[in-house]
């Protein structure tokens, strides 16, 4: 028998429940969880693996992204370094 492909995508699409979302932000903060502060692959399979918990790519993004310290150990320091300027007009190697 065929699926309706609105049912599948609604229960991909379930809400998780709360208490689930902060055990999740609380197994990444823990320094004894194997996969803690790694990136969202990694803690993902980690928490396939040593939790059994199944959860897609996107529903992680979206509950990490609403943890503040995630955010800050994630994002990316774009910062430009002053450098030395140098005049080399006139420079000869010889």
């Amino acid at each position: 028998m065929a699926q309706n492909p609105t049912e599948t995508k609604s229960k991909e699409n379930a809400d998780i429940p709360k208490a689930l979302r902060k055990k999740i932000i609380r197994l990444w903060k823990s320094p004894s969880f194997a996969g803690s502060y790694l990136g969202l692959s990694n803690f993902r399979l980690a928490l396939k693996l040593d939790e059994n918990i199944e959860i897609s790519r996107e529903e992680l993004r979206k509950i990490m992204n609403t943890d503040e310290d995630f955010l800050l150990e994630t994002r990316k320091i774009r910062k430009k370094i002053d450098r030395r300027k140098i005049n080399v007009h006139g420079y000869c190697a010889t």
